[in-house]
């Protein structure tokens, strides 16, 4: 995992600081209007400005084994969102 930070009152926008990220090589995958992307979460990913009226959306799952628990977690985590599976 490489550091990252997120700019004030932004906390989802995180970013790789540009020496470490320049170290990796970007390969442009474009996604057609209304299309999806999914990928790992320690997988360097980036999008350009919205020039559009619409907002993008963003969902993000969290897979760990039931006994899990966050410890010190970044950001605040809604406990009623959390789904257990047996």
């Amino acid at each position: 995992m490489l550091e990252h930070t997120a700019p004030e009152a932004e906390p989802f926008n995180l970013q790789v600081p540009a020496p470490i990220a320049a170290k990796y090589p970007m390969t442009p995958a474009p996604v057609p209007r209304s299309g999806v992307s999914f990928h790992h979460g320690n997988t360097l990913h980036q999008s350009s400005a919205n020039r559009s009226n619409h907002p993008r959306r963003a969902v993000t799952f969290h897979f760990l084994q039931n006994d899990a628990q966050l410890v010190n977690p970044a950001l605040d985590y809604e406990p009623s969102n959390v789904v257990k599976i047996s």
